[in-house]
């Protein structure tokens, strides 16, 4: 779309953390790199644009509901349902708000989307179930993963030797979760450094009962996470049901083979690129932790048969999860 200057709106500017916060990111950077104009609702009727594009959910309805009137096209990019609020131990407040949140969501999706783009199968299922599928009908429908620039990340090619000491790592948004606790509780031989916002109940387990190869270190800056990629290490994801995250293809576009558990769009994302356990009799969606007998014996896999599986990772994100490819399929809904 590089023939006409055609102006995005969004309704917040991204987040400095998180997934959805990259995405955003990423995509209005090469919107504008393309010479696209990009605001938000802040901009009130400043400039009136062509597309607006609704990541996850807003509360800027009033906003949208203008918007719709004046004839904009609108695009809803849905991220998972907030599920883990509401089987909350905190109280019920949380859980009864985070479902007013996805009925917000599934409003927004059925009254004012012309369009919907899901960031994996996964989501697209999760979003079609009970009564959520009755929007189906109603929209155009899509199917678009995640990204990254393939040239901002450097996977280490040289063969590692036998005496390489491997470390593991994890970037999330949020660590938490009676999974999350269990995973890292499975892990003896290999340091796993853990980037994130760590919950009060994983914090205390450790602070209990303390394992010296898990190594909390705090939120990282979106720039410094290819150089936190960067080396011989192994990527653990602790996420359940996970929609379609950003760290996971990072990993891969570093060369970073992955290890977790089957819940959510993990397997569908990982293929090749590492191993996917199977999550066992526990049940993801109640927060019930995995099997890890498994565990160990999948690291030390990863960990013999390294080059291939980097490699492997390598390519996979080249072919699948190119900041190119997304921002094609995007340009076609988005400028339809």
């Amino acid at each position: 779309m590089k023939d006409k200057i055609l102006v995005v709106a969004f309704p917040h500017p991204p987040s400095s953390i998180g997934g959805p916060g990259s995405f955003q990111s990423r995509l209005e950077n090469r919107l504008l790199s393309d010479g696209h104009k990009v605001i938000y609702a802040k901009h009130k009727n400043k400039i009136k644009p062509d597309v607006i594009l609704i990541v996850g959910g807003t509360g800027k309805i009033f906003w949208l509901l203008v918007q719709k009137l004046r004839g904009i096209r609108i695009v809803h990019r849905l991220d998972g349902k907030n599920w883990q609020q509401s089987i909350s131990k905190d109280g019920l407040s949380i859980g009864v708000k985070s479902r007013l949140v996805n009925w917000m969501i599934w409003g927004i999706k059925f009254f004012l989307a012309d369009a919907v783009i899901y960031q994996s199968k996964f989501v697209a299922k999760v979003w079609r179930e009970n009564i959520f599928s009755y929007s189906n009908i109603k929209n155009d429908q899509h199917i678009i993963y995640n990204s990254v620039s393939i040239s901002d990340f450097y996977p280490t090619r040289k063969i590692p030797a036998k005496n390489i000491e491997f470390k593991m790592l994890c970037i999330e948004g949020t660590i938490n979760g009676a999974p999350a606790i269990t995973i890292l509780r499975s892990i003896n031989d290999v340091e796993v450094n853990i980037y994130g916002e760590v919950s009060k109940e994983v914090l205390k387990s450790f602070d209990e009962i303390p394992k010296r190869n898990i190594v909390f270190k705090g939120i990282v800056d979106r720039s410094k996470v290819p150089d936190k990629l960067a080396g011989l290490k192994i990527f653990l994801n602790l996420e359940t049901n996970p929609p379609c995250p950003n760290a996971v293809i990072e990993a891969m576009a570093s060369g970073v083979p992955i290890v977790g558990f089957d819940s959510g769009s993990l397997k569908e994302l990982v293929g090749d690129a590492g191993i996917v356990l199977p999550y066992g009799a526990g049940n993801p969606w109640s927060l019930t932790p995995p099997d890890c007998t498994l565990l160990d014996e999948a690291i030390k896999d990863i960990i013999c048969n390294y080059d291939n599986y980097s490699s492997a990772a390598r390519r996979r994100a080249e072919r699948i999860f190119s900041l190119d490819t997304m921002y094609d399929k995007y340009c076609k809904v988005l400028f339809k």
